[in-house]
């Protein structure tokens, strides 16, 4: 084994630094570093052992007004060193949405977290590979795996609404068909 002690990120000091002084930090507590890290893996192209990373953070605040705060100080960064939404761009993910998803295509909770681990590879893997392990290793069902890949690969908040709604009505349709279908009308 390797015996070695180098700081990976800051986020657990925050959190102890949080817990030990929680009745003196008057909350939301807003903390922005810029530490030196270090990952214990093989390097790759754009992943060094040693990097600088920018961390922000806020803490004690229930909504999600803390993310919009901490995107929209990403986005101005990016307009201060002159970067636009041409050359770069956000991508934001919520298990909440998930969350809410699965069960509307009937997909369990219990396979929440397998599923945004598989749907967080697409970028790397590609959303065909993703496909194939939703289907072999969570047993999902094609027309399921095919809505899942629609909604993950949404470039918006209107792109996600109008797939959420298209899956959504599609589903209805299906249970509709599907009644319909086990039902014997005499027309007689």
């Amino acid at each position: 084994g390797y015996n070695v002690t180098l700081r990976p990120e800051m986020t657990p000091s925050l959190a102890r630094m949080v817990l030990a002084r929680q009745r003196e930090l008057l909350m939301p507590l807003k903390w922005f570093t810029v530490p030196q890290c270090w990952r214990f893996e093989n390097m790759q192209k754009g992943r060094k052992r040693e990097h600088y990373q920018w961390n922000m953070d806020i803490v004690g605040v229930k909504g999600i007004e803390a993310e919009a705060e901490l995107l929209a100080a990403i986005v101005d960064f990016f307009r201060s060193v002159g970067l636009s939404a041409a050359e770069v761009g956000l991508k934001v993910n919520s298990r909440k949405v998930l969350g809410t998803v699965l069960p509307l295509l009937g997909v369990g909770s219990e396979n929440l977290a397998a599923v945004c681990i598989l749907l967080d590879k697409m970028g790397k893997i590609g959303a065909e590979e993703v496909a194939v392990q939703l289907r072999t290793g969570l047993s999902l069902g094609t027309d399921v795996v095919e809505k899942l890949v629609r909604v993950a690969s949404c470039k918006s908040v209107q792109d996600l609404e109008d797939t959420l709604l298209a899956v959504l009505e599609m589903d209805q349709l299906d249970k509709l068909v599907n009644v319909s279908q086990s039902a014997t009308v005499d027309l007689s």
